[in-house]
């Protein structure tokens, strides 16, 4: 995971400025994908399959124990029909939104579609 994520020694103050994300930007969602799965401990040896919902690209794993979407402006209905599957874990990127409420509705709509699950959202969704 050293090559994906930016470690935080290799930086100053004055650069952080210029970086809008934590994640590099020559890794593919493939190269993002594989690193939740490795994260979470799930096996890289299950399928997977990638779709388009409402222009996005969504990768879902294993029929639901990971959905990913780490596309740019990610609009809200493609959280809500991530959330109506109720995967076993969500994954989005942080620079996917446009503003930290949006990243916090996030949260909220896995709430809404899931309640029996509302005090483990954290745990489950994750904006990297």
């Amino acid at each position: 995971m050293k090559d994906v994520y930016y470690a935080p020694d290799d930086y100053d103050q004055g650069m952080l400025a210029g970086l809008e994300s934590n994640i590099k930007d020559d890794r593919t969602d493939l190269d993002l994908l594989f690193g939740c799965l490795i994260d979470w401990g799930l096996p890289l040896s299950l399928p997977y399959k990638s779709e388009q919902i409402d222009g996005c690209t969504v990768h879902t794993y294993n029929d639901g124990d990971l959905i990913a979407c780490f596309d740019s402006n990610i609009p809200e209905s493609v959280v809500r029909e991530i959330a109506k599957r109720k995967p076993l874990r969500a994954v989005f990127r942080d620079s996917g939104f446009a503003s930290s409420p949006e990243k916090i509705n996030v949260f909220e709509i896995f709430k809404l579609y899931m309640p029996e699950d509302a005090n483990d959202i954290s745990k489950r969704v994750r904006v990297i």
